[in-house]
């Protein structure tokens, strides 16, 4: 519904930029038994001329350019809602970090030291809103217990990217990069108080597709090694392949970018490490 302000005025379509008008107030006179106030019923009809509109706009749209419109209009709000998924679990791991001085362990592990027991995305459920679901999660059992294994279809939304395709409930879409020369060495993980590098031209987290390479449930031990992925954005090798023209980055500063598909494999290797000293251009996240 249209608020009282907006009644009678005029404006451009945020989709096409064609003008609409909104039908002027009548009088709100008192409502009859059984009878909608007026007011209510010249709502209505504004909600649903803005709905036929828009739903119009869409078929010009279509019609003008074969579709093209309307798909680049579905390709803008999947990458925006997976720069904002990112962008919440990126602050969650950096409350993380002022809590405990570090990033969490990508993988926790039993006391023999080798058997992988609980991921960084269950260690975070409490900063990313989700006491609840951590409290109900047994961390001194193995992420594939047969209760742990109940809670995997409750994996929290900001997990699972909105572009990803074919993917089974509890699949993750965001990935740390781990190993010697990444934020999450071998002999433990850093800080953002350790970064060298610009903040904001550090990754933190990365986006990607589900493939056999890549597909694991958010409560599973399992990451991207940095010796173990290709270099190259949208390869089906580890980073990107949900959307087309690149890829969708979280950085230590807490912000999300677009990386471009054409970066070269020196400049996403210099993004990785958090003290390479690399000079990198402004716009090489957008």
């Amino acid at each position: 519904m249209v608020d009282d302000q907006y009644l009678g005025q005029a404006g451009q379509c945020v989709v096409c930029g064609r003008a609409i008008q909104l039908p002027a107030a009548i009088s709100r006179g008192p409502a009859k038994a059984g009878k909608p106030n007026d007011m209510r019923v010249v709502r209505w009809v504004i909600a649903g001329t803005i709905a036929v509109a828009f739903v119009a706009t869409l078929g010009v749209l279509a019609a003008r350019y074969g579709g093209q419109g309307v798909r680049t209009l579905q390709t803008n709000r999947l990458r925006g809602q997976c720069l904002v998924n990112l962008q919440k679990v990126a602050t969650a791991l950096n409350a993380y970090a002022r809590d405990y001085g570090s990033y969490p362990p990508p993988t926790t592990f039993a006391e023999d030291g080798k058997t992988p027991q609980v991921s960084w995305r269950v260690l975070v459920l409490p900063y990313l809103g989700y006491q609840s679901l951590y409290d109900e999660y047994r961390l001194e059992e193995p992420w594939n217990s047969q209760h742990n294994q109940m809670l995997v279809e409750k994996m929290p939304r900001e997990y699972r990217s909105p572009a990803s395709a074919g993917s089974l409930p509890g699949e993750a879409s965001y990935f740390l990069i781990t190993g010697n020369g990444t934020l999450f060495p071998d002999s433990g993980p850093l800080g953002p108080g350790k970064v060298v590098d610009d903040p904001t031209k550090t990754i933190l987290l990365v986006e990607t597709a589900f493939s056999p390479l890549n597909t694991l449930q958010w409560t599973e031990p399992g990451d991207f090694a940095l010796g173990a992925i290709s270099m190259n954005v949208n390869s089906g090798m580890g980073i990107g392949g949900s959307h087309a023209g690149g890829v969708t980055v979280a950085t230590v500063s807490g912000s999300s970018y677009w990386l471009r598909e054409s970066a070269d494999s020196a400049v996403l290797r210099a993004l990785i490490t958090p003290a390479g000293g690399e000079a990198l251009s402004d716009d090489v996240l957008e």
